[in-house]
């Protein structure tokens, strides 16, 4: 069990092997939680802090994705990405303005104030440019990539 991949990882491999997609939100992640069997309390910074202590060789791109009105999503950088970056630490943060560049505390600070408010409230999937409760079609889906 302890060499079983995280539940946020899950998520995004299956987003990117099944449904031929980059990835999800950040609230999305956040909200599917719930329904990884887990308990503890979590949040964008413990999310970050996975990430940064699982082990793999592979990199992970936060980036800002026009199909989800510029919001950030969460992927596995792809060989572009990552020799577009010239960026070796375990997570690649890029946004039209300023490119890639390392995941700084003012980046996740700004992640932070953008997403904690949804969170906050549920609200955890961008549906007809708005933040919403998960769908039964999204939950449908999480409960998929968790198996």
């Amino acid at each position: 069990m302890a060499n079983e991949n995280p539940y946020w990882y899950k998520l995004i491999e299956y987003k990117r092997i099944v449904k031929h997609e980059t990835g999800y939100t950040l609230p999305f992640i956040i909200g599917a939680h719930s329904y990884s069997g887990r308990t503890d309390e979590f949040d964008i910074g413990k999310l970050i802090d996975e990430i940064n202590e699982y082990k793999t060789s592979e990199q992970f791109l936060i980036s800002s994705c026009s199909t989800t009105g510029n919001h950030y999503i969460l992927s596995i950088a792809t060989s572009d990405d990552i020799s577009a970056s010239k960026i070796t630490d375990k997570i690649i943060f890029h946004n039209d303005e300023i490119g890639y560049c390392t995941l700084s505390d003012k980046a996740i600070a700004l992640l932070n104030r953008e997403y904690n408010p949804v969170i906050a409230i549920g609200k955890y999937s961008w549906v007809n440019e708005n933040w919403e409760p998960f769908t039964p079609e999204d939950i449908l889906e999480i409960k998929e990539a968790l198996k």
